[in-house]
């Protein structure tokens, strides 16, 4: 048909006869309609009776912009709104485009856009149609009917008088049109591939995906909900444009109203409620490492304390991504530098686990808790297995940032909660001297010129200690615990400078500091499990031996 149409160019064409051609499509529709409009000026009529519904909806969309002047679909809907007072505004167009001037438009009679048409178009970037449909109102079975901007479907507006029923034709049952009413295939595709999804989304959805802003000007004129909930996908159309990075549509959807704190909704089966928060727009513009448009949000009043599901705030996110930048502008808004998600991480050791030391240095200028911990609990670890900033830089091997952590004052007694991993036990685990002789020059104390001689001294050193329940003692009345003891040991074992007799006797003290008891008896007999392997101690220092072990354990 275009390439007939380039033919004729110029030619006086008088009639342009589409009647019945189901396979053309809403694209194919317009093509050949503005060819006709530019090339074929003397077309008098342009019969499309017969055509899909999208196709004719497309005609009429085409053929108002020519007839009204108008540049943009926005211009389209608010000319179209002024046509509504006190008439049935669709039939009047319908009429005015068969009667106006040429080239007129002929339609099917009974030709009325379907309940799907506004999602449809919505769902495939089609702005002119969707002006078209929410600047006018439908009669249909005596009553006048509108779309819904905000669902994407008809709804009622009011019912028609008498009057109105007799001076408008096309409210009435008509006998099928010459053609019947056909839907292009091409146009019938699955929106997402659900069935269901119209009940989940709204155009703005679409348009935002999509970064359509003359979708998103004929919506805000129509005065569209900008805060609906996608629950399909959770996003709002705010959150949708972040994602996809276009920040001038997220821009004009906040100029225009839309909700900074607008969360991710997601529906959830759950014993107290449905439904549940997750990320807000900043926490996605963090994320994304959107400095500017997060600036933007914080000066509109987003708040730099919000959490998520998992209790994770935006610093969370700048660490993440080790955005020094972004630090410091959560940082100057008034964000907390120590706060814990669900899990219990911080920041600093979010940072850390990701390399990000410089970002760590920030955090720690800033204020941030050396060891992780909540200051108003000196007790609290800083996540659910128990590392700390230090150990997480020591099990990296960062021994830079590590110095700096004890030389600030960090806990080196620390133990993690899962298996009991101090800083002496994760060094040894590592089996890189330099690690190794980091660790026992700064970490706990546990015997005398510690740190001063090689790697291999030192471990054998340690391991030796381990066989004096005395010192076992101190080293527990000086803020050691059980399970940061039976972790070095639990290192030692692994070590290939031990020999096996040194290991055997470790194994029989890990046994019983990794199960003290308060009953004398069983104390006895878990000491005197372990007590003949100091061979070199006589029987009648035993009972003495037993009475200082005992004596630490419970306290």
């Amino acid at each position: 048909m275009l390439t007939a149409l380039m033919r004729v160019a110029g030619a006086a064409l008088r009639r342009v006869d589409l009647g019945g051609c189901c396979r053309i499509g809403s694209q194919e529709m317009e093509e050949i309609l503005r060819a006709i409009h530019v090339s074929c000026g003397s077309v008098e009529s342009i019969d499309v009776t017969g055509c899909s519904n999208q196709a004719c909806l497309r005609a009429v969309a085409v053929c108002a912009e020519v007839s009204f002047g108008v540049a943009s679909p926005r211009e389209l809907l608010e000319r179209l709104q002024a046509l509504q007072e006190g008439q049935t505004c669709f039939t009047h167009l319908r009429t005015q485009l068969l009667e106006g001037p040429p080239p007129r438009l002929m339609l099917d009679p009974e030709f009325v856009p379907g309940e799907d048409m506004l999602f449809e178009s919505a769902a495939h970037g089609k702005a002119w149609d969707m002006a078209l449909l929410l600047g006018v109102a439908y009669s249909h079975r005596g009553q006048i009917r509108t779309f819904d901007c905000n669902q994407g479907k008809l709804r009622e507006y009011r019912t028609l008088t008498d009057k109105e029923l007799q001076a408008d034709p096309f409210s009435q049952p008509r006998k099928r049109p010459r053609y019947p009413a056909t839907r292009d295939p091409r146009d019938q595709r699955e929106v997402e591939g659900s069935s269901s999804e119209k009940q989940q989304r709204t155009p703005i959805h679409f348009a935002a995906e999509r970064c359509d802003e003359a979708m998103l000007d004929v919506l805000l004129s129509a005065h569209v909900n900008l805060d609906p909930a996608d629950y399909s996908s959770g996003y709002s159309p705010l959150l949708s444009c972040i994602v996809a990075g276009n920040l001038s549509y997220a821009k004009k959807l906040l100029d225009a109203g839309a909700n900074v704190e607008g969360v991710n909704m997601r529906w959830k089966r759950s014993a107290k409620g449905q439904r549940f928060s997750d990320n807000t727009p900043l926490m996605a513009s963090v994320a994304e490492g959107h400095l500017s448009f997060a600036q933007i949000l914080v000066d509109k009043g987003a708040d730099v304390e919000c959490k998520n599901e998992r209790g994770q705030r935006p610093i969370h996110f700048a660490a993440e991504l080790g955005d020094e930048t972004m630090l410091a502008m959560l940082v100057h808004a008034g964000a907390n530098v120590d706060p814990q998600d669900h899990g219990g991480n911080t920041p600093l050791l979010v940072s850390i686990e990701a390399g990000h030391l410089a970002f760590a240095h920030k955090l720690l200028d800033a204020g941030a808790n050396i060891d992780g911990k909540h200051s108003s609990d000196s007790s609290c670890w800083v996540d659910r297995a128990g590392n700390t900033p230090l150990l997480a830089m020591i099990a990296a091997g960062h021994l830079g940032f590590a110095k700096k952590l004890v030389e600030s004052g960090a806990n080196v007694e620390t133990a993690r909660k899962v298996d009991g991993a101090n800083l002496l036990s994760l060094a040894i685990v590592t089996r890189k001297e330099d690690v190794i002789n980091f660790a026992f020059k700064y970490g706990p104390r546990r015997f005398d010129g510690q740190g001063t001689a090689d790697a291999v001294h030192n471990v054998k050193q340690l391991a030796q200690s381990f066989l004096d329940p005395g010192k076992i003692g101190g080293w527990l009345h000086g803020g050691a615990s059980m399970r940061g003891l039976s972790g070095e040991i639990g290192s030692l074992l692994s070590s290939t400078v031990l020999d096996r007799t040194l290991k055997s006797q470790l194994e029989d003290v890990r046994a019983f500091i990794s199960h003290p008891n308060n009953d004398p008896m069983s104390t006895y007999y878990g000491v005197s499990q372990w007590l003949p392997s100091f061979h070199a101690r006589s029987i009648d220092r035993r009972d003495l031996k037993l009475e200082r072990v005992s004596h630490f354990v419970e306290q």
